[in-house]
């Protein structure tokens, strides 16, 4: 079966709006070689990881925003190719924050037996606006509107803990923003930065 012929499968959480196929792969002595296509929808992150091997990466359509362990911003435009370091001193996220998606063909220089990447917790470089998301739980939490059926979901839950809906909403909202902490705060991080550019156009 051709390689074109192989489907894009999502990829797993903490991976976002992201999917991929594995091209082909052989063993060359301890290591695997592994060629895999990935995209990334807009709005999409691979989540934070590392990988066990070197990667040699090629954006093939797109601007991918690329940061490191510092979280410096660091984005690589269709035509380029980088070099992904190996080990966990050398972590880093895969997002679009552009408005078409990015695709990718990357190189593995993996040891044999050993997964694509390992996932880890964001760097705690990576949450300066933790606090936008708080005010957006407290927000939504008060403003929520819901069906009949949710409503009584609601009620019955309240009445069954002793806590009002309010707070039952906050925590049910808290929990979906931080599941997916990395793509709001991405999609802010551009949202802020294309407002910087209108008012420096303005002036």
């Amino acid at each position: 079966m051709s390689w074109r012929d192989r489907k894009l499968r999502p990829n797993a959480a903490p991976a976002y709006r992201t999917a991929s196929r594995v091209l082909f792969r052989f063993p060359l002595g301890r290591h695997t070689i592994i060629a895999r296509q990935t995209v990334i929808a807009p709005g999409g992150t691979s989540g934070w990881h590392y990988h066990d091997g070197t990667l040699l990466v090629l954006v093939t359509r797109g601007t991918l925003d690329h940061p490191g362990p510092d979280c410096t911003p660091v984005t690589y435009r269709r035509g380029r190719i980088f070099r992904e370091p190996s080990g966990p001193t050398h972590p880093h996220a895969a997002r679009n924050l552009g408005p078409i998606p990015v695709t990718l063909f990357a190189l593995y220089l993996n040891p044999i037996n050993t997964p694509l990447s390992h996932h880890i917790p964001p760097p705690n470089c990576a949450a300066p606006l933790t606090w936008y998301l708080t005010g957006i739980i407290q927000v939504m939490a008060m403003t929520l509107r819901l069906d009949d059926d949710d409503d009584r979901m609601l009620t019955e839950a309240a009445a069954r803990t002793g806590r009002s809906k309010q707070e039952i909403a906050k925590e049910a909202i808290h929990l979906h923003l931080t599941a997916n902490q990395e793509v709001f705060e991405a999609m802010l991080a551009r949202s802020m930065e294309r407002h910087a550019e209108l008012l420096e156009r303005l002036a």
